[in-house]
C-alpha cells in the first residue's frame, strides 16, 4: 500500500467530530517552519572551506520574505486547540495526567526519531568519505534547526492543565497575560543588548 493510499485509509477512519482544518493549519506551518528554516540557510563552499552564511544577512531584501513565514503563532494556537479537546477527553475518561503526556509526547516525538536516525547514520557515511566533521556539524544544524519547536511545544504540552484551567476562568485574558509576558521578555533581550 502506498504512503497516499495510507493516509487516504486514517482519513476515512477518522471521525467526523475532528477538526480537519485545525489539522490542516498545523500541517501548514510545522510546514513552513522546517521550509523556512532552509529557505534561509546560505551554505557555500570557498578556496575548498565550507562556509555558512544566513540568506537573511547576505541578501537584507530577504528579510521582509519571513512575514509570509511568521506561522508559529498559527501553530501554537492550534495546538492549544488540540491540546484543550485532548485534555478534557482525557479527563471524561479519567485518564491519569502521566499517561496523558506521555501519549502526546510520543505523538510529537515519535516521527522525528527516524529523522535522527537517518541524519547519524549518514554523518557516519560522510566521514567515511572524507568529509570534515565541521562540515557534518554544519549540515547537522542545517537539517535539525528547525526542531527547536518541538522543545517548546513539549513544554506547552507539560502545562496544558494550568493553562487550560486559566482559559475556562479567565478566557481570552489568560491568552493576552502570555503575549504579554513574550513582548516583555523580547523587550529584555534587545533592552540588554542581546539582538539576534
Amino acid at each position: 500500500m502506498s504512503t497516499w493510499s495510507r493516509a487516504a485509509s486514517m482519513a476515512a477512519r477518522t471521525p467526523e467530530s475532528r477538526n480537519r482544518y485545525v489539522d490542516f493549519l498545523r500541517a501548514l506551518s510545522i510546514g513552513a517552519v522546517v521550509g523556512g528554516h532552509w529557505l534561509i540557510a546560505a551554505p557555500w563552499v570557498s578556496a575548498g572551506q565550507l562556509r555558512l552564511d544566513h540568506m537573511l544577512a547576505v541578501q537584507p531584501w530577504t528579510q521582509w520574505l519571513t512575514l509570509l513565514f511568521q506561522v508559529m503563532p498559527v501553530f501554537f494556537l492550534v495546538g492549544g486547540y488540540s491540546n484543550a479537546a485532548s485534555w478534557e477527553a482525557a479527563r471524561r475518561s479519567g485518564t491519569p495526567y502521566g499517561t496523558w503526556v506521555a501519549g502526546r509526547a510520543r505523538r510529537l516525538i515519535g516521527p522525528i526519531v527516524p529523522l535522527v536516525l537517518a541524519w547519524a547514520a549518514l554523518a557516519v557515511v560522510f566521514r567515511q568519505f572524507g568529509t570534515s566533521y565541521e562540515m557534518i556539524r554544519h549540515g547537522s544544524i542545517l537539517a535539525l534547526v528547525p526542531m527547536w519547536f518541538l522543545a517548546v511545544y513539549l513544554l506547552v504540552v507539560l502545562l496544558v492543565p494550568w493553562t487550560h484551567a486559566a482559559w475556562r476562568q479567565w478566557g481570552i485574558a489568560s491568552f493576552w497575560v502570555l503575549v504579554g509576558l513574550a513582548v516583555f521578555v523580547d523587550w529584555l533581550r534587545f533592552h540588554d543588548g542581546h539582538r539576534p
